[in-house]
């Protein structure tokens, strides 16, 4: 990557595949020179083939107790299982939400499984650290097809579970001298 000024130049160390559609993320956090940020994401998309792959998978982040904004949403090839290892491999996709936090992609290949991830890179080292991170996924594969081109409200769920909670609730008796236990228990 060779970013000067208003211009970015990518180079590869491989050939492309032949057919096949990128994407490139410019990251919303992204700063130029005065270290002001860029906002929101861009993404540039291209194919080495005749057109863009017709693909496409919506939602919305839905997070408690963590930041919505600017929260990274990842997808990973069906056939690494339910839980990638992001220091060994890396997404297909990779995607940012917006201030409600809605993300979306485009140009996905179909008859591919797909599993997505909302991943809250605490340490800034762009793997998961199961002590510190936060990876919360759709819960099943997205197949898309060529007549399932489209996969829409997907939405995530993210939960710190490090952060306080918060316990409310309301106890009534007719007994005014009635004595009550209030329990909070942690379940997974």
């Amino acid at each position: 990557i060779d970013w000067s000024g208003r211009r970015l130049r990518l180079t590869w160390g491989e050939p492309l595949g032949e057919n096949a559609t990128y994407q490139v993320l410019l990251s919303g956090r992204a700063r130029d020179a005065h270290g002001v940020s860029l906002g929101s994401a861009v993404a540039i998309r291209f194919s080495t083939g005749d057109s863009l792959a017709r693909g496409r998978i919506s939602g919305v982040l839905r997070a408690k107790t963590l930041q919505r904004f600017g929260a990274r949403v990842l997808v990973f090839p069906d056939s690494l299982g339910t839980r990638p290892d992001t220091s060994e491999f890396q997404p297909l996709y990779e995607a940012e939400t917006d201030t409600v936090g809605a993300f979306a992609f485009a140009a996905l290949s179909l008859e591919t499984g797909y599993r997505i991830f909302a991943f809250f890179d605490r340490t800034g080292n762009g793997a998961y650290e199961e002590d510190q991170d936060v990876l919360a996924g759709w819960p099943t594969p997205i197949r898309l097809t060529p007549e399932r081109v489209v996969a829409d409200s997907i939405n995530i769920v993210a939960v710190d579970p490090r952060a306080p909670a918060i316990l409310s609730g309301r106890v009534a008796s007719t007994d005014s001298t009635a004595r009550f236990t209030v329990e909070a228990r942690a379940e997974a």
